[in-house]
């Protein structure tokens, strides 16, 4: 991939494919945990004017390495939106990969009774 991106740099000129490319490698690199390479892919197709799509795909991948530092409420309108126009083209996993997931809550099993407390048997008397 590094060729490929390499080749192109002399004329910063990547075609909508091509750009599906690099951004299909930056998230092959995401699963990888490899941050500096994301961070050089995603350099590559900062300054081009991206579809729907891949501004959503590369939205995706900025947030896998997100480290907790933001805020989840910054940029959440913006998030929706792009989600949802993603969706509108069809791209329903895409979108749903965007939009952040709430903490599943605790689980509670209804079909068992809560557990006794174990308390000592009282004191005998002699």
């Amino acid at each position: 991939m590094r060729q490929f991106v390499a080749s192109y740099k002399d004329d910063h000129q990547l075609l909508g494919r091509d750009i599906d490319n690099v951004l299909r490698a930056a998230e092959f690199a995401t699963e990888l945990g490899r941050r500096d390479t994301v961070a050089h892919l995603l350099r590559e197709v900062a300054p081009l004017e991206l579809s729907v799509s891949s501004r959503a795909r590369r939205t995706w991948i900025e947030d896998a390495f997100d480290d907790g530092i933001r805020d989840p409420a910054d940029g959440a309108v913006e998030l929706a939106d792009l989600a949802e126009q993603v969706a509108v083209q069809g791209e329903v996993d895409l979108a749903l990969r965007l939009l952040p997931r709430p903490q599943d809550p605790p689980r509670l099993d209804l079909g068992t009774a809560p557990p006794q407390r174990q308390t000592p048997p009282p004191p005998t008397r002699r």
